[in-house]
């Protein structure tokens, strides 16, 4: 693979916009009592997850339709481990966003929610960043070629 035809740099965007909105989701989450009226807190949790999963949704179709994991894989055989586990982690993190969304503010809990909502926001960042590394492994491995 050449370096204009290495997914890296447009993946590598792509996770920063998707980290960006999970750092605005986290921030609303874990803010302190009382600092939103419990309706606002509601509608921004509810609007924000919703966006976070259409999101993710779509970056994780992305990443499987445009075959870069297909392509390490081929390229990179010594990391087909970890690729294969990268890959069973989106359907993980497509189940677990489906979670969220039926939760929602549901029985009025919302402590419940924000740590729901917390709880996944880490799966997210550590899948986001594990492929990062899987990327970085890649790319040290074609550069010493």
């Amino acid at each position: 693979m050449t370096r204009n035809n290495d997914p890296n740099l447009r993946l590598r965007a792509q996770h920063h916009d998707l980290q960006r909105m999970v750092d605005r989701l986290r921030v609303i989450a874990a803010a302190p009592e009382g600092i939103l009226l419990p309706h606002r807190l509601h509608y921004l949790l509810e609007s924000e997850v919703g966006a976070l999963s259409g999101s993710l949704r779509a970056h994780l179709a992305i990443e499987e339709r445009d075959g870069y994991m297909d392509i390490l894989n081929q390229e990179a055989p010594e990391l087909s481990n970890e690729i294969a586990l990268r890959r069973k982690e989106h359907d993980v993190l497509r189940q677990h966003m489906t979670e969220l969304a039926q939760m929602g503010y549901g029985d009025g809990n919302i402590d419940v929610y924000r740590l729901a909502i917390l709880e996944m926001l880490d799966l997210i960042t550590d899948h986001e960043a594990e492929e990062s590394l899987l990327l970085d492994r890649y790319t040290d491995s074609r550069d010493t070629v």
